[in-house]
């Protein structure tokens, strides 16, 4: 392991003077020194942002969701990741697959959190933790009952009345709709 580590703190000299694809190297070496699975996941992060800088896209993606996976509650850095996509030619993401690309969305859908609960105070601390989770995404969160759920989920998800075929979530309109409850 402290073999990783000097490779992966020689890299990061080598990125800062402007060496990136010795970086990169460095990096792709520490990974495979330390194993994938016991690799520091910074130096995934490292090798997906000097990779993503030169341009080497299946490198960075293969870096970028391996360290995703690692650490899924770095919100801030998953959400890099996935907007990255956007930035990758898509012939780097298809290659000579024969599949068409699709044009991907700038921005993230529009997300409504609504929090059951009866009890305002717990209502607040979900809120909060919400409010952190999804900064980076355009949203709203309300305090709803079951009732609003239902509505909501109507609404968005065009479900017909009783005793008819429901939509699966795919046929939703766009707007994702998440629920939980604080009780």
């Amino acid at each position: 392991m402290a073999g990783a580590q000097r490779l992966h703190n020689e890299a990061v000299a080598l990125a800062r003077a402007g060496h990136s694809r010795e970086a990169s190297d460095k990096l792709l070496s520490a990974i495979r020194t330390a194993g994938e699975a016991n690799v520091d996941p910074r130096t995934l992060k490292a090798l997906w942002q000097i990779a993503r800088a030169e341009g080497d896209w299946k490198t960075a993606l293969a870096a970028g969701f391996r360290a995703a996976v690692r650490n899924p509650q770095d919100f801030p850095f998953v959400d890099a990741v996935v907007r990255s996509l956007h930035e990758c030619p898509p012939q780097a993401l298809l290659g000579d697959s024969g599949f068409r690309s699709r044009p991907m969305a700038v921005l993230p859908p529009f997300l409504s959190v609504v929090v059951v609960s009866r009890d305002d105070e717990r209502y607040a601390a979900v809120d909060a933790q919400y409010e952190k989770t999804f900064a980076a995404w355009p949203h709203e969160r309300s305090q709803g009952s079951l009732f609003d759920v239902r509505r909501l989920r109507s609404r968005f998800c065009q479900v017909p009345g009783p005793g008819r075929r429901r939509y699966p979530a795919r046929r939703c309109s766009g707007r994702g709709i998440l629920t939980s409850t604080a009780r």
